[in-house]
C-alpha cells in the first residue's frame, strides 16, 4: 500500500504528539510489544487514542526506522525500539514472549563464510531465533 503525502515520517526528534506516546510506552516495554499491547498502554495512561491510530503509527515508526517490527508464527507482529548500533539479535520465547538478548558474532561469521563458499559479497542477513524459555520449556 502506498505511503500518501500526508502521511510522510518525519524525522527523528519532529515526533508527533501519538508518535512520541508510542515510542515512550515502546522505551518502557520489556522485550516485544504488540499494537494491542500499545493500545492498552496508551488508554491506561489516560490516552484517547484509537487503535487504528496506534496501527498507523506504529507502521509510520517502522518506516522511518525508529522501531523494529517481529513476525509471529500465528501471524502477530511485534514491536520494539529499534536498535542504534545495528540489528539485535535475540531470542523470544513463543510461549510468554520473554526476550533475552545474544551476541551476533558466530552467526555473522556463519553467514558471511557460508556467502563466501558460494561467490557471493555484501550480504545482508536477517535472523530470527525463536523457542521456548527455561520457564516455559518441557
Amino acid at each position: 500500500m502506498a505511503q500518501r503525502d500526508d502521511e510522510a515520517t518525519p524525522p527523528p526528534g519532529r515526533w508527533s504528539t501519538q508518535q512520541r506516546a508510542v515510542l515512550r510506552v515502546l522505551h518502557g516495554a520489556r522485550g516485544f510489544a504488540t499494537v494491542h499491547d500499545l493500545y492498552l498502554e496508551l488508554v491506561h495512561d489516560g490516552s484517547s487514542v484509537s487503535l487504528a491510530t496506534v496501527y498507523r503509527t506504529v507502521r509510520l515508526l517502522v518506516a522511518s526506522g525508529a522501531v523494529e517490527a517481529v513476525h509471529g508464527d500465528r501471524g502477530s507482529t511485534a514491536y520494539r525500539i529499534a536498535s542504534t548500533g545495528g540489528s539485535r539479535l535475540s531470542l523470544r520465547c513463543v510461549r510468554c514472549g520473554d526476550v533475552e538478548p545474544v551476541s551476533r558474532d558466530v552467526v555473522e561469521e556463519w553467514a558471511r563464510a557460508t556467502a563466501a563458499c558460494h561467490g557471493f559479497v555484501d550480504v545482508g542477513m536477517v535472523a530470527d531465533l525463536r523457542g521456548l524459555c527455561a520457564a516455559c520449556g518441557p
